[in-house]
């Protein structure tokens, strides 16, 4: 959470595996950082909505691909 709030604007969690530690970390460099846990179609819809071209998304984990696919077949 420490090193992602340094660089991320955003982070979306599609589990609550480690909401807590990101949310924790998070708020040491931050704050109130945007750390949230969302469906894999909303992180789709989320990036789609907000994402611009000169913006760069960082996809970890096991449910990587499912929102990547979501956000290529829309």
């Amino acid at each position: 959470g420490r090193e992602a709030s340094r660089v991320c604007d955003d982070i979306l969690l599609t589990n609550e595996n480690f909401y807590e530690y990101f949310l924790s970390g998070a708020r040491e460099v931050a704050g109130e950082h945007k750390v949230r846990v969302v469906s894999p179609g909303a992180a789709a819809s989320y990036i789609q909505k907000t994402v611009k071209r000169v913006d760069t998304v960082l996809f970890k984990g096991k449910e990587d691909e499912r929102v990547l696919i979501i956000c290529l077949n829309k």
